[in-house]
Formats: C-alpha cells, structure tokens, sequence
C-alpha cells in the first residue's frame, strides 16, 4: 500500500489546471464548451478527492455527480454536428 495522498497535491494541480482554463478564457479565440465540459469533469475528480480526505462526505458526493454530469455533457456535445 503507497503512502497516504496529500490533500495538498490535488489543490496544486487543481489550482494549476484553473489558472490554464482562466488563461484560455482571457485570449482572443473563445473557450469551446467541450473544453469547459473536460475541465470541470477533470477537476471535481480532484475536488471530490479533496472532500473525501477530510471526510466531507455530501460534498464529496455532489462533486461526483458533477463530474458525472460534466462527462455526460462532453459525450452529448461530441455526438452533436458542429455549427461553428
């Protein structure tokens, strides 16, 4: 069995991915809603980690249904013809 995760190490990747999406939201070409949808399934995985380490149990399961909804919206929006 490895070594228990730090809490720590999810919040700096997380904090690393949001300041990628913030940059991506601030250039000139606008944020696609399949990248939103990827960010947000990737990064409640790493919320709903967080929350379970330090036994927030709710809101380790609301994130997870989060992340599910966020992947359900990349399939439908990878499904759908594109208009743009």
């Amino acid at each position: 069995m490895g070594m228990p995760q730090d809490p720590g190490d999810g919040v700096n990747r997380a904090a690393g991915r949001a300041r990628q999406h913030r940059r991506a939201e601030c250039s000139s070409a606008p944020v696609r809603p399949e990248s939103t949808a990827a960010y947000i399934a990737d990064i409640t995985i790493e919320l709903a980690r967080l929350a379970r380490g330090s036994q927030l149990e709710v809101l380790a399961y609301l994130l997870d249904i989060a992340q599910l909804e966020a992947a359900s919206t990349l399939r439908r929006l990878a499904r759908e013809p594109r208009a743009r």
